[in-house]
C-alpha cells in the first residue's frame, strides 16, 4: 500500500519450545514470521467449506448453528476465543495437544498477527460492509432473540465471558435459533486487547453476517485512535503500524446507526445519539457515503454524523446545544421525545457513556445507554451490561421482550496483556466525558 510504511519485522517477538514468550531479532525464528504460509493454510480457494488445502477439517466455530459464508476464518474465530483462558466460551473451545499437554492459547492467537492475515480480513470485510446500508434495518420475528452491546474498549475478556456466550445461553433459546448481536461502536482503545476484539468481530461478521451487525463508534477513526492507545496497541502486536491503517480504512464503512424492529416493539440504535438535522428525518442517515467523513460531506450531514458518534443526552436543556466535548451535541428531553414521536421509535439506544451500573435509562425511559466494558479503565467500579431482545411468542406481554444482563470486571487480566495499563489523567476525565 503506496504511503504506508513496511513492518521492520513480522513480529517482535518469538516463542520457545514451552511456549515462554522471547524477544528475537530474528524474523525466521518468530512464530508469526510465515505469514504468507499460514494465510495460504487459512486460505483455502475451492476447498470444502471448513477444510483446509491440507484436507484436515478447520476448527468449527461453536457459536452458531448456521453454516459459515466462506468458512476460511474459523480458525482464526478458535483461536481468539481460546485466547481468553477464563471465559465459558474459550473453555468450551480449548482443545489440548495431541500429546496431552495444554496449548498455549495466547501464542496460537498471536500466530494470525501477521500483516498478510490483516489484509485478507480487511478486504473480507470491506466486501461484506460495503454491501450493508448506513442506516441497518434489523427486524426481529417471533422467537428471535437480540444481543446489545455497548463500548467494548479492548476488553477481550467481557467479550469472551459475557457478550458472546449469550449464544449458548438456552434459557430463552429454547428453539435453537442462533441469537443475532448488534455492537454500538467503541471496539478499541484504552484496552488491551483492543486488535483481537477487531480481528474477532471482523471475522465473525465475515463468516455470519447476517447474525453479527457491528455499528461505527468515535473511537472507529484515525484521529482518536491514534491518541487513546490503539495505534500503540498495533505497533506493538506487529512491529509496523500498516494494520492500524487497514483497518481504519474498513472503520469507514461500518454502518452509523440501525433500526431495529420486533411485532411489538421499534427502537433507533447509535453509538452517540441526536443532532438538529437528524431529528427532521432520520432516514438522512442512508444519504451519507460511507467514506472518510470530513471535508467531503457538507455541514448537515456532518453534523449528523459527529451527532451520531458523539452526541450525549441531558436533562438541563429541552433541546439541543454544542457538547462540552467539543463535538456533536447535548441533546435534551423535548429533543428525544419529538424524535420518537415523530419517526415512531418506543427508545433510543445508545453507547458513549460509563454508567454506574451497565446500563440506564433517562429522558423519561426515552433514552438507554449500555456500556459493556466493566470497571472501566481499571478504577471506575462499574458494572458492564448488555441488554437482551427476545420476541417471545403469540399471547406474551412486551415487557418480557427486554431484560439486561449485569456483570462485573473479572478478578483475572486478560491473557492478551500482561497486565492492563496504570490509570492516568487522561484516563480520569475520560470516565466523564466519554
Amino acid at each position: 500500500m503506496e504511503g504506508v510504511p513496511e513492518c521492520q519485522s513480522a513480529v517482535a517477538f518469538a516463542f520457545d519450545e514451552n511456549g515462554e514468550e522471547r524477544h528475537t531479532d530474528d524474523p525466521d525464528k518468530a512464530t508469526q514470521g510465515n505469514g504468507e504460509k499460514e494465510l495460504g493454510r487459512l486460505m483455502c480457494d475451492g476447498s470444502p467449506l471448513g477444510t483446509s488445502s491440507a484436507g484436515t477439517l478447520s476448527p468449527r466455530s461453536l457459536f452458531f448453528s448456521a453454516p459459515p459464508r466462506k468458512g476460511i476464518f474459523l480458525e482464526l474465530i478458535d483461536s481468539i476465543l481460546r485466547s481468553g483462558t477464563s471465559s465459558p466460551v474459550s473453555q468450551a473451545v480449548n482443545k489440548p495437544m495431541e500429546d496431552g499437554r495444554p496449548l498455549s492459547a495466547d501464542v496460537e492467537a498471536r500466530r494470525f498477527f501477521t500483516t498478510e492475515v490483516v489484509d485478507q480480513l480487511c478486504d473480507e470485510v470491506r466486501a461484506v460492509l460495503e454491501v450493508e446500508k448506513t442506516l441497518l434495518n434489523l427486524q426481529l420475528k417471533e422467537k428471535e432473540t437480540l444481543v446489545v452491546a455497548g463500548d467494548i474498549h479492548g476488553d477481550l475478556n467481557a467479550l469472551l465471558s459475557h457478550i458472546l456466550p449469550e449464544q449458548s445461553d438456552k434459557q430463552l433459546n429454547v428453539d435453537g435459533l442462533d441469537r443475532k448481536f448488534l455492537f454500538l461502536g467503541d471496539y478499541v482503545d484504552r484496552g488491551p486487547c483492543g486488535v483481537e476484539v477487531v480481528l474477532l468481530l471482523f471475522a465473525l461478521k465475515v463468516e455470519y453476517p447476517q447474525l453479527i451487525h457491528i455499528l461505527r463508534g468515535n473511537h472507529e477513526e484515525p484521529q482518536t485512535s491514534r491518541i487513546y492507545g490503539f495505534y500503540s496497541e498495533v505497533n506493538l502486536k506487529f512491529g509496523c503500524d500498516a494494520p492500524w491503517v487497514r483497518f481504519n480504512e474498513v472503520f469507514c464503512y461500518l454502518p452509523l446507526a440501525a433500526v431495529v424492529t420486533t411485532p411489538r416493539m421499534r427502537f433507533f440504535a447509535t453509538h452517540g445519539g441526536l443532532s438538529p438535522p437528524l431529528s427532521e428525518a432520520f432516514d438522512i442517515v442512508n444519504t451519507i457515503e460511507r467514506i472518510d467523513y470530513g471535508s467531503v460531506l457538507d455541514n448537515v450531514l456532518s453534523e449528523v454524523v459527529d451527532g451520531l458518534l458523539w452526541s450525549d443526552p441531558t436533562e438541563v436543556i429541552p433541546y439541543f446545544e454544542r457538547n462540552v466535548r467539543g463535538c456533536g451535541y447535548m441533546f435534551g428531553i423535548r429533543a428525544t421525545q419529538e424524535f420518537c414521536q415523530v419517526n415512531q421509535f418506543d427508545f433510543i439506544c445508545r453507547a458513549h457513556q460509563v454508567v454506574s451500573q451497565g446500563y440506564n435509562w433517562s429522558h423519561e425511559k426515552k433514552v438507554l445507554t449500555l456500556f459493556s466494558v466493566p470497571n472501566y479503565c481499571g478504577f471506575n467500579n462499574n458494572l458492564g451490561a448488555i441488554m437482551i431482545m427476545h420476541v417471545s411468542g403469540a399471547g406474551k406481554e412486551e415487557e418480557e421482550e427486554l431484560r439486561f444482563r449485569q456483570f462485573k470486571s473479572a478478578v483475572e487480566s486478560s491473557a492478551c496483556s500482561p497486565q492492563t495499563p496504570k490509570p492516568c489523567g487522561e484516563f480520569v476525565f475520560a470516565a466523564f466525558m466519554e
